[in-house]
């Protein structure tokens, strides 16, 4: 009662849930059984052993997470990677560290390889297995609360959509790839492949046709484009038949960037001999068997030195361009692979442009590394604009970048050349 008489309302208690201390309490305990290195429970728990056993929980999961993804990389190591937001999609921190990927692979002692940055921007960071796992792997029953359970049973489709928010053009793919099928021919050119890896791919392709994956330099892989090319050419996309359109000696060609900001006459000169080249296709460099184009191409990530010895087609290189040559020497000596980097940074950003530009004029699109597979709709009339849009989107940003016109050739028999 106050002074005037008037009774004052009784003031209401807020009705705002207040987190259980125990967080199993109501549900009873939920467990799921996750797999880590052989041996990595005991540093991980170590490391945990002053949080509660929420986060001890968000911990392993995150762990068993980053453990699944091991594969083999390029330099030989086993590497594991995690992107940031899948890790938060589980905990948003781990004590001082604001990335919980981190927390579990330097509890680990995990050297890292990739530090979340290259010549193209910021990338995952990558680690490799720890020196004391042999590649086994071990079972532990961890407890969960119901909101941690629900989340883990869909960790699959949590990971997919972290990787289509973060590449939106990977998103377009996906699409196209769950409206790709087998056309009439495909079985019958399957049965007469002989080489293991290709039987390998159409196996794979097979089983999950929709499979796909994002490079750290941003290139679009697919279970389609590990295809062999002539069976990519008996796929259809949403009942279309398909055409590619590749880039004729792509990253040959796109070595002509190392021209720009160049002058002089022998600079001029050698330039010249580069264009001719581009238009031939760099018959002497790539050779007549696949080999030498494997070797000239693997030679691009080599120390100068090395590739000289490893590829006829590279020392053919030198002889033809030497100011060049000695530009991306120079390129190497701080880092083997950068001029192979920056090659295949420039071609994932074309594909990256061309499959958004693509998607937007209704054509759908499957990248190749180098090439494009799109599906090729009824009348004269849209297969030559599909045709020529996907050439243009392909040759001309080339173009852009080193001032010369490669050959962009069809599978369906029209090719293109853009001289700007």
């Amino acid at each position: 009662m106050s002074k005037t008489g008037k009774q004052i309302p009784t003031p209401k208690v807020c009705a705002s849930k207040i987190p259980h201390l125990n967080q199993w309490a109501d549900a009873g305990p939920l467990c799921a059984v996750l797999s880590l290195p052989a041996g990595g429970s005991t540093p991980l728990l170590s490391a945990c052993s002053g949080f509660s056993p929420l986060i001890r929980s968000a911990v392993l999961l995150i762990a068993s997470l980053l453990w699944s993804s091991r594969k083999p990389s390029k330099s030989g190591c086993v590497e594991m990677r995690l992107t940031t937001a899948a890790a938060r999609s589980f905990i948003d921190r781990v004590g001082a560290c604001a990335t919980p990927a981190t927390f579990v692979a330097k509890a680990w002692g995990c050297e890292q390889l990739t530090r979340g940055c290259n010549l193209n921007g910021k990338v995952t960071n990558t680690w490799r297995i720890p020196d004391w796992c042999d590649g086994s792997s071990e079972k532990i029953t961890v407890q969960l609360t119901p909101h941690q359970l629900r989340r883990w049973n869909r960790r699959g489709e949590i990971l997919r959509e972290c990787l289509d928010d973060a590449n939106p053009h990977a998103a377009l793919v996906r699409k196209t790839l769950m409206v790709t099928t087998p056309g009439p021919a495909f079985h019958d050119a399957a049965r007469q492949l002989t080489e293991t890896g290709e039987r390998q791919a159409v196996s794979n392709y097979r089983k999950h046709p929709d499979r796909l994956n994002v490079t750290r330099d941003e290139d679009v892989q697919s279970n389609v484009s590990r295809l062999p090319e002539k069976l990519r050419e008996t796929l259809q996309i949403s009942g279309q038949p398909v055409a590619e359109f590749d880039v004729k000696s792509a990253h040959a060609v796109l070595l002509g960037m190392f021209y720009k900001d160049e002058t002089g006459a022998e600079w001029a000169k050698e330039k010249t001999r580069f264009d001719e080249q581009v238009l031939l296709g760099f018959p002497s460099i790539y050779g007549e068997r696949k080999q030498w184009k494997v070797d000239f191409l693997s030679a691009l990530n080599q120390r100068t030195r090395v590739a000289r010895h490893a590829s006829a087609g590279y020392r053919e290189f030198e002889l033809l361009f030497p100011l060049l040559a000695a530009k991306m020497a120079d390129m190497k000596r701080k880092n083997r692979q950068a001029v192979g980097r920056l090659l295949r940074c420039a071609m994932a950003d074309i594909q990256k442009q061309l499959l958004i530009e693509n998607h937007a004029d209704g054509i759908p699109s499957i990248p190749v590394v180098d090439s494009a597979v799109v599906a090729m709709p009824d009348g004269v009339h849209t297969q030559h604009r599909a045709a020529f849009r996907t050439a243009w989107r392909l040759g001309a940003r080339i173009a852009e970048l080193t001032d010369t016109a490669p050959r962009i050739e069809g599978s369906n028999g029209e090719n293109f050349r853009f001289v700007l």
